[in-house]
């Protein structure tokens, strides 16, 4: 039951945090590189969205979106020969890779529903800058005028 009254100040510091609760951990059968992909899906999301259940299915997504970046590292360095199947496991992938992630509402569309998008849509005022041309270039120290 809550406190009634006004809350010391002490009180309001020492509330349990998100912090508390404990997180998804990577199996132990994923490798390094699976298991840091898997960390960072885990702590990009909201704390409470996955559940122990929720392990297979990200253990799934992980290991395809590892498969998908190699695709596309095999795909830079396809030749005409190879190219169309090299292609084709790509397409597969990230497929594969889009059904996950709105399972796992990892997809914006998937955590919205599509009238509070409309409404979104429907409310969204573009600033002076949105509607700027494109004459510049973003580099590595910043943004520059073409």
């Amino acid at each position: 039951m809550r406190q009634r009254g006004k809350q010391s100040a002490a009180s309001l510091e020492a509330s349990p945090s998100e912090s508390t609760r404990p997180t998804l951990r990577p199996p132990p059968h994923l490798s390094a590189s699976e298991a840091r992909l898997f960390n960072e899906v885990v702590t990009s999301a909201p704390s409470g969205q996955f559940s122990a259940g929720d392990v297979y299915l990200l253990t799934s997504f992980v290991r395809v979106t590892l498969v998908c970046d190699q695709a596309i590292k095999a795909l830079a360095k396809a030749n005409d020969k190879t190219r169309p199947t090299r292609m084709k496991m790509l397409d597969q992938g990230i497929k594969m890779q889009a059904l996950l992630a709105t399972k796992l509402r990892l997809a914006t569309m998937s955590r919205i529903g599509p009238r509070t998008a409309g409404l979104w849509h429907d409310r969204h005022k573009p600033s002076a800058y949105d509607t700027m041309g494109f004459d510049r270039e973003f580099f590595e120290d910043g943004w520059t005028l073409i």
